[in-house]
């Protein structure tokens, strides 16, 4: 016990980087918003009390369209705390309520939603954080909100949704004659309407059969045991990335096997996120923007600017300082006060742009 407390006071203190909570989030919210999307599609089948005849008590359609805003605020982190509490307060009364069509992802989307109650989820790749750095940035001091969390909530709902679940599967495997004969898995790929693909060689390879059979219920034992030690968190990764790429492929419940995908990736490394997006960023910008360094709004458009810059296209300058730091001819040309009151920017070939020209070659 007292191990287990160490490391999880260990991983509580430990500060990282918020970026990975931020792809959870927004993969886990697309997914969920792909399930919700099929919830409304299906609604007459899987709430009315008689399919197309006696309709539900009330109407379903507002409740999925609100759980759906929700959703999508949550993805593109707008008012996180708020859409939290409604995505759960949805997520019980559907989740939690249907009986017919309940499945195993559904623990996980009840686990979840409770998590983002209180995880630091909107940290990083947020409108949240992107208003709190306008809020308290000014013309002279651009605000960079902290984006570090504890490492104890990418932990969290690897345990609750993933090692928890998985033990519970394991137990129910444990009493399960099929799974113990290894079985388990060619069980239901035998019916046509869990199956996508009908007879396949996994099907009929009985040592291939027992292999992933056995192999599941020994990963699922293991999982919320070992997955705190850094050094196996990418075999996991893979492990359990493979798993459900499988589910993803042969079965039909796809967002389940994505929805745990995007769980997974808490287990990837931040630095491997960091070199991921290190890796698509532009070495060299392509266009410098000219600005009034002076100016509040002007400020503000930056600092917007540059947090959806993805790619390091866009390099600012002051108007105040660009003829200094950059020895342009055609920048040169151009009074200091013109600079100041119309929007100039110019290529790294040295041509000049004013006005909506800068506009267009942004967009373009």
């Amino acid at each position: 016990m007292k191990k287990i407390q160490s490391l999880i006071l260990k991983s509580y203190n430990k500060k990282i980087d918020s970026i990975g909570l931020a792809m959870f989030r927004i993969f886990y919210c697309i997914f969920l918003f792909c399930e919700i999307k099929d919830m409304f599609y299906f609604k007459e089948l899987i709430f009315d009390r008689i399919p197309f005849l006696v309709s539900y008590e009330i109407s379903i359609d507002i409740l999925l369209l609100f759980w759906i805003i929700s959703i999508v605020m949550l993805c593109i982190g707008l008012f996180t705390r708020t859409f939290a509490v409604v995505n759960y307060l949805f997520t019980i009364i559907i989740c939690g309520t249907i009986t017919s069509y309940e499945y195993h992802m559904f623990y996980a989307y009840l686990g979840v939603g409770f998590l983002f109650l209180f995880m630091p989820i909107s940290k990083s790749y947020s409108l949240d954080a992107l208003i709190l750095k306008l809020k308290h940035s000014n013309a002279k001091v651009a605000y960079n909100p902290d984006t570090k969390v504890s490492q104890i909530y990418y932990f969290l709902p690897l345990f609750l949704t993933i090692g928890l679940i998985y033990i519970y599967s394991v137990f129910y495997k444990f009493s399960s004659d099929y799974w113990m004969t290894g079985l388990g898995m060619w069980r239901p790929s035998v019916f046509p309407n869990f199956n996508a693909y009908g007879e396949t060689i996994f099907i009929n390879n009985l040592f291939l059969t027992k292999l992933f059979g056995y192999t599941m219920i020994i990963f699922e034992f293991v999982f919320v045991f070992l997955f705190w030690f850094k050094k196996l968190r990418i075999p996991f990764f893979i492990t359990g990335i493979g798993l459900h790429l499988g589910i993803l492929i042969f079965f039909l419940i796809p967002w389940f096997a994505l929805g745990y995908m995007a769980i997974y990736l808490l287990l990837v490394p931040v630095s491997y996120f960091r070199k991921f997006f290190a890796f698509f960023k532009s070495k060299k910008q392509t266009l410098h923007f000219v600005y009034d360094g002076d100016c509040p709004l002007c400020n503000r458009t930056k600092i917007i600017i540059t947090s959806l810059d993805f790619f390091n296209k866009i390099a600012f300058v002051t108007a105040q300082n660009v003829k200094r730091k950059h020895n342009i001819e055609a920048i040169n040309a151009i009074e200091d006060e013109q600079l100041i009151l119309h929007i100039h920017s110019f290529s790294n070939k040295g041509k000049v742009y004013k006005g909506v020209d800068t506009s267009k070659y942004f967009l373009e």
